[in-house]
């Protein structure tokens, strides 16, 4: 996931979150 999406999201824990379910997944 680029980087540029976290900073440009309002809530950067739920984009960690899903980040870290997909590369999990």
């Amino acid at each position: 996931m680029d980087v540029k999406l976290l900073t440009h999201t309002p809530e950067p824990d739920r984009v960690v979150a899903t980040a870290a379910r997909l590369c999990y997944s």
